[in-house]
């Protein structure tokens, strides 16, 4: 789950890169990506 998120830079509410990232990253979204990324100031 963590590198997920550092592979796919353009995650945040825009285009993703492929439609296979945009699954994985989906996941990431609700589990420990965008939250917690917020809130630790780190992407």
């Amino acid at each position: 789950m963590g590198l997920k998120y550092k592979e796919i830079p353009v995650y945040r509410g825009e285009k993703y890169p492929l439609e296979g990232n945009f699954l994985n990253s989906e996941e990431v979204h609700g589990k420990d990506g965008l939250a917690e990324n917020d809130l630790n100031g780190s992407y």
